[in-house]
């Protein structure tokens, strides 16, 4: 028997990863197989990212050279080791960044080259990894002319990147994606340039006027781009390179420093024993997939540039990667539609494009119209002064849009709307009645990290207060100095804070007995709250009600806990429709575990928010036990997500152990209802490491799934050792946020004990707001009854 997993996933790429990590939210235990030393694969490695650090720096000497026309007197030269330290310290960071995801997720990395075995399985070298499912994502390489072999002088895009000199001259064979990017990159640090293609026309896959823009362009900038050229002999004699090729019937020589051969990629897929599997491959050596990216061999998946699909782009892997974790976790999952993935160039000027083409819309025997706007006629492309056009093709007769192409400046960050036109069907029409304006600056939640580290400590703190509190009354509990019963949250603080901390403060939370995480994150004071555990006056009720009863609802907008869940759903509708009616903007969020969703109530409030759009968030925490029943034994889907679509509400299912990727998905919601767009159920899968109280040692679950979540899916653990990865805290700080914690609770139980008890006469008080019980502090901190 070889170690177990839900998933096993070859190769750390695009593909791999985003596979990965994706299973690993939706509760899957995942292994990742990668031969390389760092994770990544082409795109982090040696493709997109180190390529775009390269064309910034380009187009930063871009603009040195042509500051003089916006009045500015520059001059510069590139330092090109200097150029390449700045593009290793972007490979780092990121590299740095993923690693860390993936350790915060749980994900087991194996570090070797992968043989798959039907069953199917994985092994590396002496190690066997048992698992129901196997994602290929090994990737691509770069493609070399038939005969043709590396040398110093002859190179691909993988020595490119890294070359020790900028050349004097170059010649760029292909002008697919990589070979523009770098013929441009290269222009723009001084050499001189010779493109090369033996397709009829530059930029083959994009539409024929954008093929011909790009000609056009690059002419301007001084480089020599050939179309329908045949390159017959390549050499490398030492001190330059020399390139023949035949174009217009005749043959030319060139010769330079180097030569870059950018003619494709092929897949890599040796080794990996894919044919004893049972994995057949296409003519072309990819692996044979089906719509569904389900491989011949049964629990074979592939993702990425190895899979025989229409497009081998890093955001096509990503979005194969995702769809097929979702697939293998249960979740229904559509075919992805290839034709809506938008394809993008960063040469000068930019190419970018979604949709089909002229040629190929006129191929399916539709009348079309075309329409295309020279950006010249815009005032910011003016002014930035690069020209091009976008080109729109569109059904006749006020059809959809079909296409849309574009070229000029920017245009990379324009194709975003112009996918949604097609995936929408949309048409021109309909275009035209949307106003858009550019957004200057991302906001916190899209820049590098997702939020600023200030607040990022914060959510550290948090996380900290929860476990350690959890931990020191669960002590005090069963050293029985502390009275009422004890319910455990432990092992799922990411949620917890996650979703109250999407929160602002206007909002309102419906929390369990078990989410009084969510409540000190929502700004409730842990002295009072202790208070209120130990029956006294200070509590945030008085003292009375129990310990699981805990709320401050005038202060902090959060409501006392009731017993009998999910009964706060159905009083969260209520908030969420007084908000709607009074027009507040005010969202109300409500929480429950997974055994709750078996209620009528749960039904009625999903199906009441629905119908009215109400503002309010809908959150289950999925033990993946109800008490001791597991999930399969509560409802037969796979997911509680996925019950939304029957009130038309959209469910989502988050790794409720990742805080940010809760807090993502929750700010997401809240926005979205806030926004006056309806609930959104979310499902926050994890596993409490204790019983459902304090009296329960939960011995239904199976000691192989606790260990796995508490060994790898600790919220507080993962999320500290994520923060360190990324440079946001040190040991110190984390000493520091510790040590805080264990100070407050130290105050806190002290505040409480020394609280009084609350009068007899106090339980018939505060039945009515009018009474004024609840106005104010409470007890010795000052609080009175109305008068």
């Amino acid at each position: 028997m070889g170690d177990p997993f839900d998933i096993v996933v070859v190769g750390a790429g695009t593909g791999g990863y985003s596979t990965a990590l994706r299973a690993a939210q939706l509760g899957k235990r995942v292994a990742i197989v990668e031969r390389d030393e760092r994770l990544g694969g082409t795109c982090l490695l040696r493709g997109c990212i180190p390529t775009k650090a390269l064309l910034q720096s380009a187009a930063v000497m871009d603009t040195v050279e042509r500051a003089s026309e916006w009045g500015i007197k520059a001059a510069g030269e590139p330092d090109w080791s200097a150029i390449l330290a700045f593009e290793d310290s972007m490979v780092d960071k990121l590299v740095k960044g993923l690693t860390g995801l993936v350790k915060l997720r749980g994900i087991e990395v194996v570090s070797g080259s992968a043989r798959i075995r039907s069953g199917p399985g994985v092994d590396v070298g002496d190690r066997a990894l048992d698992t129901s499912a196997v994602v290929i994502g090994s990737g691509s390489r770069p493609k070399m002319l038939p005969g043709l072999e590396l040398t110093p002088r002859i190179i691909t895009s993988d020595q490119a990147l890294w070359y020790d000199r900028i050349p004097a001259s170059a010649v760029v064979i292909g002008a697919g994606a990589v070979g523009l990017e770098f013929a441009s990159l290269y222009r723009s640090f001084g050499a001189e340039v010779t493109l090369l293609e033996a397709l009829p026309r530059l930029a083959p896959l994009e539409d024929d006027e954008v093929s011909k823009e790009i000609g056009r362009a690059f002419r301007r900038r001084g480089i020599t781009a050939v179309a329908g050229a045949a390159v017959k002999e390549v050499t490398d004699t030492g001190d330059a390179v020399q390139v023949i090729y035949e174009a217009d019937g005749a043959s030319h020589g060139v010769t330079a420093d180097l030569c870059l051969v950018a003619v494709g990629r092929e897949p890599v897929t040796d080794g990996l024993g894919l044919q004893e599997a049972g994995v057949a491959l296409t003519d072309r050596g990819y692996v044979r997939v089906d719509e569904l990216l389900r491989t011949t061999a049964p629990g074979v998946s592939a993702v990425g540039d190895v899979a025989a699909t229409p497009l081998q782009l890093a955001h096509v892997a990503f979005t194969e990667g995702i769809a097929t974790a979702e697939r293998l976790a249960g979740i229904d999952v559509p075919p992805i539609e290839y034709a809506n993935i938008p394809r993008v160039t960063y040469c000068t000027p930019e190419i970018a494009s979604v949709g089909l083409t002229e040629t190929q819309a006129r191929e399916t025997g539709r009348s079309l119209v075309t329409e295309k706007l020279d950006l010249r006629a815009i005032g910011k492309a003016n002014i930035v002064g690069e020209g091009g056009f976008v080109k729109v093709v569109a059904e006749e007769g006020g059809g959809p849009v079909l296409g849309v192409h574009m070229i000029g400046p920017h245009v990379t960050d324009l194709i975003a709307e112009a996918m949604l036109i097609t995936s929408w069907e949309a048409t021109p029409a309909f275009r035209m009645r949307r106003t858009v304006a550019t957004k200057v600056e991302p906001d916190a939640a899209t820049a590098g990290r997702p939020l600023p580290d200030d607040r990022l400590k914060e959510i550290l703190y948090f996380l900290k207060l929860a476990r350690y509190f959890d931990e020191r009354m669960e002590a005090l509990y069963r050293q029985g100095r502390l009275p009422g019963a004890i319910y455990s949250g432990r092992g799922q603080e990411g949620s917890h804070v996650g979703v109250a901390y999407a929160l602002e403060p206007e909002d309102s939370l419906f929390p369990t007995h078990r989410d009084l995480t969510a409540q000190l994150t929502k700004g409730l004071e842990l002295k009072r709250v202790m208070a209120q555990f130990w029956g006294r006056i200070d509590g945030y009720l008085r003292g009375r009600d129990g310990n699981s009863h805990i709320g401050d609802w005038y202060g902090h907008r959060t409501y006392a806990v009731m017993s009998h869940l999910p009964i706060a759903y159905p009083v969260a509708c209520g908030a969420a429709l007084a908000y709607q009616r009074a027009g507040t903007g005010h969202v109300a969020l409500a929480i429950c575990g997974d055994g709750a969703t078996s209620n009528g109530r749960w039904h009625e409030a999903l199906n009441t928010s629905s119908v009215f759009r109400l503002p309010v968030v809908w959150v289950v925490n999925n033990n993946q036990f109800a008490y001791s029943t597991p999930n399969a034994k509560e409802f037969a889907v796979p997911t509680i997500a996925e019950r939304g679509a029957a009130y038309g509400i959209p469910g989502v299912r988050v790794d409720g152990t990742d805080v940010l990727e809760v807090y993502r998905v929750a700010r997401e919601a809240v926005e979205r209802a806030r926004r006056g767009d309806g609930p959104t159920l979310i499902e926050a899968v994890s596993l409490r490491w204790r019983g459902h109280a304090g009296h329960d040692p939960a011995k239904y679950v199976p000691r192989e799934l606790l260990e796995h979540y508490m060994l790898s899916k600790d919220p507080v653990k993962n999320f500290e050792q994520y923060l360190k990865d990324q440079g946001v805290v040190t040991e110190e700080d984390v000493t520091d946020i510790q040590a805080r914690v264990e100070r407050e609770f130290e105050e806190g139980h002290e505040y409480a004990l020394a609280s009084p008890f609350p009068e007899p006469g106090d339980v018939t008080k505060g039945w009515w707001v009018e009474d004024g019980y609840w106005v104010g502090e409470p007890g010795r901190a000052g609080g009175t009854e109305a008068s």
